[in-house]
């Protein structure tokens, strides 16, 4: 009897170490199926999933990590089940690990960042705001991972329109960001510049320029010290600082501000790339605002060129053009003027529902260039008609401020 239990207690083990292995070679062959393809990729890690729960019951961390693999190979194709998976993979976790712990976190994070995504701000909110206290909680005042909750908190915030919260938040962090770290206090994390220039956009939206203006050139300054540091979270500092120093109209040192930018993408990027084509329409706004119109020509020209060739269906590409028609308007070059500035308009005008709201104002901004020429050329009943044109564009109120790039 006790080599009969013997024996079975070994053909099970060897029966569990083959399933195992089979798991082993199904998620090793979903890995590669994801680059080439997502289904069969999906139908590896189910049949994992089923083998793990059929071994380890629904509460093992073998069924967690099925989960987790599944959650990526199923995409959007099925969201319910998504949603699903990820509060498991969660609840799993905290049976594991206690309702407290970086990992717990971490599946918070992941949840809500799903939940956004389905526009489900109000919960999404209340699971950011648990992995972001739980990260506080665990691993001191400027815990790693903490800027993944706090930009999406700021994010669901900011989609239910309740920017004083958001504001405050903003304000707790910077105060615990500043806080020097006991091993190491010299230190400067990626995070500050993130919570300087969210917080400077903030209070560009409620119009406290003055107050905005140091969070902007601060964070800026911190991303220019460290170009290690997001790239994207860089060029959205960038764009903040431009947007204040704009409403300020302090035209000069935003001009110095693109023109650094310039130089910096030009050593970088090819000569045609669309990013330099968006920095060289923002200098050449900064130019038109303060009456240069020669120095902008070249400037306006090479963006036009750039989109002409990138963007030839997009209404960036026919704002280029009106704002090359500004230049040569400024310069009396009328005849030029006139073509590009027709062009212009009617390409952004059919395109408008394309235009985010950042970039709105460039149709209105051609409006005015047109009314202005056919009154510089004497032209009284054009001017007539696009001063209409002019006065129905500006009872659809313009949308608020944000800190996109705009041209």
């Amino acid at each position: 009897q006790k080599e009969k239990k013997t024996l079975q207690r070994a053909l099970a083990a060897e029966a569990q170490f083959r399933q195992e292995a089979q798991v082993h070679r199904l998620d090793s062959e979903a890995h590669d199926f994801l680059q080439i393809d997502v289904s069969k990729a999906e139908s590896n890690y189910r049949e994992a999933l089923a083998i793990n729960r059929k071994l380890y019951g629904n509460r093992h961390r073998a069924v967690a990590n099925s989960i987790h693999n599944l959650v990526w190979a199923i995409l959007d194709s099925n969201p319910a089940e998504i949603e699903a998976l990820y509060r498991e993979e969660l609840a799993i976790e905290k049976q594991l690990s206690g309702e407290e712990h970086p990992l717990v976190a971490t599946l918070l994070q992941h949840l809500a960042e799903w939940l956004s995504s389905r526009g489900k701000w109000s919960e999404a909110e209340a699971l950011f705001r648990q992995a972001l206290g739980m990260r506080h909680k665990l691993l001191g005042s400027d815990p790693p991972d903490a800027a993944a909750s706090l930009k999406g908190l700021c994010s669901a915030l900011r989609a239910q329109g309740r920017l004083a919260e958001m504001e405050a938040l903003l304000r707790g962090e910077l105060v615990q960001a500043r806080t020097p770290d006991t091993f190491a206090p010299s230190q400067v994390r990626p995070e500050l510049g993130f919570i300087l220039h969210q917080l400077a956009a903030v209070l560009l939206e409620r119009k406290a320029l003055t107050e905005a203006r140091p969070f902007a050139e601060e964070a800026s300054a911190l991303y220019e010290r460290h170009p290690d540091w997001p790239e994207v979270e860089r060029q959205r500092a960038s764009a903040v600082l431009a947007d204040v120093l704009e409403d300020l109209g302090e035209f000069t040192r935003l001009e110095a501000l693109h023109q650094n930018e310039l130089d910096k993408l030009r050593s970088r990027l090819p000569a045609n790339h669309p990013q330099l084509a968006a920095t060289l329409a923002e200098l050449t706004r900064t130019l038109l605002a303060q009456q240069k119109f020669a120095e902008a020509e070249p400037t306006a020209r090479e963006c036009l060129a750039i989109r002409e060739y990138k963007l030839p269906d997009d209404w960036r590409m026919f704002n280029a053009r009106s704002m090359l028609g500004g230049c040569l308007l400024g310069q009396k070059k009328y005849a030029e003027a006139e073509t590009l500035l027709l062009s212009g308009y009617e390409g952004m005008k059919q395109r408008e529902d394309r235009i985010l709201a950042g970039g709105k104002p460039r149709v209105k901004e051609t409006l005015q260039r047109l009314v202005q020429l056919y009154e510089a050329t004497g032209q009284s009943e054009k001017a007539a008609e696009w001063k209409m044109k002019l006065t129905d564009s500006g009872r659809t109120a313009l949308p608020l401020k944000t800190a996109s790039p705009k041209p």
